[in-house]
């Protein structure tokens, strides 16, 4: 078989980059080696029949800023989505009153919920959400498109007259943890801030992270949108976007390496032997040492491209890992007789109760250690009743490990056999009826491999590399993780920019159209 394009892996990224290519008129193959798309943006029934699981990605937050979304028409190939109304909390194990975030149109919401514990903190939260709003397209440019110095500097005159920081001239040079510490007095909400940055990977430590708390973290919050039916139906309007496009798929069928011919990409051998040709390139969707270090070996790398892998390969990062629990009753807090929008929070972080507990429990993590159980807890059946059979329902718990487990033989299945116990006996001290009663199934699930953490490039460099024709368009790549589509998007920016393809054509039909 000969194509233009092959891409390997058929998760977001994969597709996105696929669909973009067979618009541009290049043939494309994507090579998937499970049975199913989506990688990890999939939902699962591993349980009890009827309760869907979301292993990793659970939500989608650039909805309203995707230009892949738009271009692909997803609504029309059955995306639909759902905007809680309340969406970051944070409950305490000994029953305080809750901190809600809600909704970015609901405000007024955030504020009253905020002042509880003090009203300055409440105006200025109210203040920097309004300037996150207002930079926010920005931000989705930046997302998807290839990172520059031009943009980051328009972001800085942006956040300089945007924001009501009177030492502006010092944010850029600070880290999150201090930066959030030192606008708000209040410590719940410093803790809800703290553990928001992390789960959005945020390094709350590293110098230079203030600037991510403004760019990344506030513009984000309120923005969780739950996909119907779970994250697998957003992996499936893409495969059906790509179907419709012409894209072929092979799936359960695993690259075993990716073959290389006087320094230009030639195609792919699969695991059974069969060589797929490319006459155009072949791009990764996955993690950046798997396909240099595994499928394609650093022997054929350039000198530079060993020392960035290197490089980037010693960097620490953190993993994200999901519990399931299928329950008869969604837990009830004990902070929710001071707000009851704490029990149908979108995303309820529970564990960590103080600042100092939420830094100590991310540089656990950061210097791979095992911390003490903490999760941000979804539970999806609250809104979309196709998740859970009536009137039971669906919790998913989102929690943080370091990323030595990928790389150390029977470790995983170490943590999977004793942390949904310890993290249960955790659940309980803050919703008492979270006890075994109330559990009529879990599993801990053991992610794929990836970490959090990007390769450091700048431009379309991002995307490709020191091997003609072969490109990487995985979460290694900027803007990293997430279930949006970015990398694909950019990695065809750099591969148009190659190939004299036009950026991001529609298709012939929507040409067209009157």
């Amino acid at each position: 078989m000969t194509f233009d394009a092959i891409v390997i892996g058929a998760g977001i990224n994969g597709m996105t980059l696929s669909a973009y290519l067979q618009r541009a008129g290049l043939e494309t193959l994507v090579v998937e080696a499970e049975h199913r798309v989506g990688g990890m943006a999939r939902s699962t029934r591993p349980l009890l029949p009827g309760f869907v699981h979301n292993p990793h990605a659970n939500y989608l937050m650039q909805m309203d800023v995707s230009p892949v979304v738009r271009d692909l028409e997803l609504a029309d190939f059955g995306l639909h989505t759902l905007a809680p109304v309340a969406q970051h909390g944070i409950a305490f194990a000994d029953g305080r009153p809750p901190i809600v975030l809600h909704r970015w149109d609901r405000t007024e919401q955030t504020i009253m919920s905020v002042q509880r514990y003090s009203s300055a903190d409440a105006r200025l939260l109210a203040q920097l959400l309004e300037a996150a709003r207002l930079i926010r397209p920005l931000i989705g440019e930046g997302m998807y498109a290839p990172p520059s110095y031009e943009w980051f500097r328009t972001v800085l005159d942006a956040v300089a007259s945007r924001f009501p920081l009177a030492d502006f001239v010092d944010v850029g040079r600070g880290t999150c943890a201090a930066h959030i510490c030192g606008l708000f007095q209040t410590p719940e909400l410093q803790t809800l801030l703290l553990r928001v940055a992390t789960e959005l990977g945020v390094d709350v430590d590293e110098r230079g992270s203030d600037l991510a708390f403004l760019t990344t973290v506030l513009p984000a919050v309120g923005r969780f949108r739950l996909p119907k039916g779970g994250m697998g139906s957003f992996a499936n309007s893409l495969r059906r976007a790509c179907d419709a496009l012409g894209v072929r798929f092979v799936m359960g069928a695993r690259v075993d390496r990716i073959k290389i011919g006087e320094g230009a990409v030639q195609g792919v051998v699969l695991a059974g032997g069969e060589s797929v040709s490319a006459r155009r390139l072949v791009a990764s969707s996955l993690e950046l040492t798997q396909t240099l270090r595994v499928l394609v070996g650093v022997d054929v790398l350039s000198d530079s491209e060993r020392t960035s892998l290197g490089a980037y390969e010693a960097r620490q990062s953190s993993i994200l890992a999901s519990s399931m629990f299928c329950l008869s009753e969604p837990p009830k807090y004990r902070s929710a007789r001071w707000d009851p929008d704490i029990d149908r929070c979108y995303q309820t972080m529970i564990g960590l109760d103080e600042p100092e507990d939420a830094l100590a429990h991310a540089r656990q993590v950061r210097r791979g250690l095992l911390p003490a159980p903490a999760a941000a807890v979804r539970v999806n059946s609250l809104w979309d009743r196709s998740q859970a059979p009536f009137p039971m329902h669906t919790a998913g718990a989102d929690s943080m490990f370091p990323s030595y487990l990928h790389h150390r033989k029977n470790q995983w299945q170490e943590v999977s056999e004793g942390y949904n116990t310890a993290f249960l006996r955790r659940w309980s001290e803050y919703a008492p009826n979270m006890s075994e009663h109330n559990i009529l199934a879990h599993t801990f699930v053991v992610p794929d491999p990836g970490e959090r953490k990007v390769m450091l490039r700048m431009g379309s460099s991002q995307y490709r590399t020191s091997i003609d024709g072969l490109y990487v368009c995985g979460v290694s790549t900027h803007p990293g993780g997430g279930a949006h589509g970015a990398s694909g998007y950019n990695a065809y920016t750099a591969i148009a920019q190659d190939l004299g393809l036009s950026r991001h054509r529609p298709p012939e039909h929507e040409q067209t159209r009157e």
